[in-house]
């Protein structure tokens, strides 16, 4: 009985190495980010992994529009999320290898990182168009006024006044200046947000590696 006893101990003792070892950490690293007709890339690359036939390229952002989960054969990704990027985002990438049996053989550290404008020829608020650094009602008035054609705007005002992104001003981005103010928030307003105009370089800053 001792001696049974013994060697399911020693099985799980070798059934428990296996498992660390199989899931022993990857490398991942974060080079670059450049801009790439007009968008942010990122480009990452990782150790390869023995035995993988694909990685899974994970990117988990505070809000859904960003995140992704992509599939990738080989050791490197280029993700290219859309133009405006929040500051203050937290962007955390992990990669998972997968053997040909569809089942992880590894899991990489998370990195979490944040991209950030290292120069741009403009930059402002969405719904500040008087440049006061903060939308307020008088930037709603000054919309109104504008669509009286009671004057006009340039095209960084323009830029500033289109508060929902459709391309163009309207009584709409008036609005959400006005409920703004009311701190009443529309998920399709970017009042208050950064904006950035022209060309655009953009750095990354790394948080954390745990």
């Amino acid at each position: 009985m001792k001696k049974v006893l013994s060697l399911v101990i020693v099985f799980i003792m070798i059934m428990t190495a296996c498992i660390v070892s199989v899931y022993a950490d990857t490398t991942v690293d974060t080079f670059e980010a450049q801009v790439v007709g007009g968008l942010t890339k990122v480009s990452i690359s990782w150790e390869e992994v023995q035995d993988a036939s694909y990685y899974e390229v994970s990117i988990d952002t505070s809000t859904d529009y960003y995140d992704i989960k992509e599939n990738v054969v080989g050791n490197s990704y280029d993700w290219a999320p859309d133009y405006y990027i929040t500051p203050d985002m937290p962007f955390v990438l992990t990669v998972n290898a997968y053997n040909e049996n569809g089942s992880i053989i590894s899991k990489s550290e998370a990195v979490t990182f944040y991209i950030v404008v290292a120069m741009c020829d403009y930059w402002g608020c969405y719904g500040d168009v008087d440049d006061d650094k903060m939308a307020t009602v008088v930037d709603a008035t000054y919309i109104q006024q504008h669509l009286a054609k009671l004057h006009t705007f340039d095209y960084f005002k323009s830029c500033q006044a289109d508060t929902d992104g459709d391309g163009m001003i309207s009584i709409i981005d008036a609005t959400y200046i006005q409920q703004f103010c009311a701190q009443i928030f529309n998920s399709n307003s970017r009042v208050g947000q950064d904006l950035w105009v022209g060309a655009v370089n953009y750095d990354i800053m790394f948080e954390q590696l745990v």
